[in-house]
């Protein structure tokens, strides 16, 4: 603070228009005396009002009573000690000023009287134009002059601090961008370390299953990590063909391996956001990510019977049920069995989707912005009075050697036939492991929400298996209202199964594994409109199929192009693109205050990732 404040002073001092006045002058620091008075003056806008004060005149008055009494000229040399005594007086006010004052240039025959006891003060006449004696005697103008000065000195005060903000913003900028730049190096080299280290470990572990299963004994002082290390940076994908999952990697094709490798080293040390990446058309899924978000009714049985209860716990407890749903049908049995994970095309500006199930549930979905990348999508069923608004962006990372995307906004659900009851449900994190083997899987970390307007609330953890202990898709829920005594605690796979525990009597909650997935009907694509996905993708999704993957990846390719032309096109006539479907608003006009409940009752390690925005559906 003090460097700030030392900062400010000099600029002021720089900027300031200095005194120029026999009986001015300014110390080493740059502050302005008096040599008159002796003293300190405040800055250089009092400097008049100095001038005109009594103290001041006195001390006028005084050496000229002074300099009447000059003594003979054989006293001359007795007076030069004593002239340099007078030149050199200190003001008590500056005790941390005791460095020797420089010689001001006054009059040449200013200080030669000798100091004399102070006599009687002789009344000076009264010239016209001058100002009145004892002017500045009255306290009230003496305090007007000095509320201007105050005034003026506040003014050039508060313009010097915003200069000052100015300039450290910019040195705050620079300096971020810098230390951003150290630390994407750093973190790229860590998580290169970092991935390495983790395919080691695990070509350790496969190769201590070959050699059991062959019967051969591994001595205990054999350390051959250099040696695999060397294999890694060598080939990486003989390295991994060699110690892992063969059979997943034979199924690579031999024309995509050296793009496979490339893409693996490129993730290890990428540090933005993964989207952005190319990610080889092997490991493309013949479907657009719009299509992903019709994945919320992937039950529609369970999301229209929320509303059937009169018994706002247990709508609350069926809206639970149909959340888990959602998620088991966007992260896992969307998956076709004996199949991996992998990644749909990103959508383009203002694809949609549409499809509806035979209890009359249906769905739009669109893409309403690209760069970030957001969904927005809405479900109906009006028979059964359940409407569901929601939207969806990813933001993606590469740690170690995993994925992490983080899921941008939220979801709500609104029962049309109970008062517009209202739900907010928050989103969960996704990690992406086994990429680097050529079979990703997914798992949900992190914490998640729901709170309804009745008052019930739900955090939800996730958790997934450990080395020793654990199990795969954990999920533990946590329901308080103030009408339970003690919390309702949810728990199991959101996989499978889960049971419901109240009052320490436990009972089943839900089993996906007996749920049949219900057909989604849409049109064919021959009768889909030119935005709606299948017909967009519909060359690229056809040759993903047949392993066609030079033809995927050129038509992929041509979709993308267009699309950046489109833009460019936009730029330059100044026009903005809307969604059809939908229109951007204040997220209180969707959920209205539960977002700041869920936001008090979370704890401090809460990722908001909701935002104070929304995306409403156009009825």
């Amino acid at each position: 603070m003090s460097d700030v404040r030392r900062l400010l002073k000099k600029q002021k001092q720089e900027r300031a228009k200095r005194v120029e006045h026999p009986f001015a002058k300014y110390d080493d620091t740059g502050r302005l005396l008096c040599i008159v008075c002796n003293s300190l003056v405040k800055n250089e806008n009092v400097w008049p009002a100095h001038l005109g004060s009594s103290l001041h005149r006195q001390q006028i008055e005084k050496l000229k009573a002074l300099k009447n009494k000059r003594p003979a000229p054989e006293q001359e040399q007795g007076q030069q000690a004593k002239r340099t005594k007078f030149e050199n007086i200190s003001s008590d006010e500056e005790e941390d000023d005791e460095e020797e004052e420089h010689k001001e240039d006054l009059p040449s025959d200013f200080f030669d009287q000798q100091e004399e006891p102070m006599e009687e003060d002789i009344p000076e006449p009264v010239k016209p134009n001058t100002i009145p004696a004892g002017f500045f005697d009255d306290p009230e103008q003496e305090a007007k002059a000095q509320r201007v000065a105050n005034e003026q000195a506040k003014l050039t005060l508060e313009k010097d601090l915003n200069e000052f903000h100015e300039t450290m913003i910019d040195v705050s900028a620079e300096t971020k961008q810098l230390e951003e730049e150290d630390d994407e190096t750093l973190y790229a080299n860590r998580n290169q370390d970092i991935f390495e280290e983790q395919a080691i470990l695990d070509a350790r572990v496969e190769k201590l299953k070959q050699m059991r299963s062959t019967g051969t004994i591994v001595p205990k002082e054999q350390d051959d990590d250099d040696e695999m290390r060397q294999e890694l940076k060598t080939n990486f994908y003989f390295f991994v063909s060699q110690y892992h999952f063969h059979n997943t990697l034979e199924s690579i094709p031999a024309d995509q391996q050296g793009s496979f490798s490339s893409f693996l080293k490129t993730l290890a040390s990428f540090t933005g956001d993964l989207s952005a990446l190319t990610c080889p058309s092997f490991l493309l899924a013949p479907i657009s990510l719009l299509e992903y978000s019709s994945y919320w009714a992937d039950q529609p049985s369970l999301l229209s019977k929320i509303s059937e209860s009169d018994n706002a716990e247990e709508r609350f407890y069926a809206a639970v049920k149909w959340f888990i749903s959602a998620l088991n049908g966007s992260f896992s049995s969307r998956v076709p069995k004996g199949e991996w994970e992998k990644k749909p095309f990103n959508p383009i500006l203002g694809e949609q989707f549409h499809c509806e199930w035979q209890d009359k549930t249906r769905i739009v979905c669109e893409q309403v912005s690209h760069h970030p990348p957001v969904s927005g999508f809405y479900i109906e069923n009006k028979e059964a009075g359940v409407v569901v608004t929601g939207h969806d962006g990813q933001k993606t990372r590469f740690s170690g050697t995993q994925m992490l995307v983080d899921q941008i906004g939220y979801c709500t659900l609104k029962l049309t036939g109970r008062d517009d009851e209202t739900y907010l449900f928050t989103l969960p994190s996704v990690s992406v492991n086994g990429i680097w083997y050529a079979a990703p899987y997914v798992e949900l970390y992190g914490t998640s929400f729901i709170h309804s307007s009745t008052g019930y609330f739900a955090s939800i953890e996730y958790t997934t298996k450990g080395w020793i202990s654990g199990e795969v898709h954990h999920f533990k829920a946590t329901i308080t209202h103030d009408n339970l005594s003690t919390p309702t605690i949810i728990e199991g796979q959101w996989t499978g199964k889960s049971t419901l525990t109240k009052n320490k009597k436990t009972e089943d909650f839900l089993d996906l594994t007996t749920l049949e997935k219900p057909a989604q009907i849409v049109k064919p694509t021959e009768e889909q409109d030119p935005l709606e996905s299948r017909r967009i993708w519909k060359k690229v999704s056809e040759a993903l199929k047949v392993g066609d993957y030079a033809t995927a990846s050129a038509e992929k390719s041509a979709i993308e192009n267009q699309q950046r032309t489109l833009r460019k096109e936009r730029e330059q006539s100044n026009t903005i693109w809307t969604p059809h479907y939908f229109k951007a608003v204040e997220g209180k006009e969707i959920y209205g205050d539960l977002r700041e409940k869920i936001i008090a009752k979370a704890d401090s390690k809460f990722l908001d990732t909701m935002g104070e925005g929304g995306w409403m559906y156009k009825a």
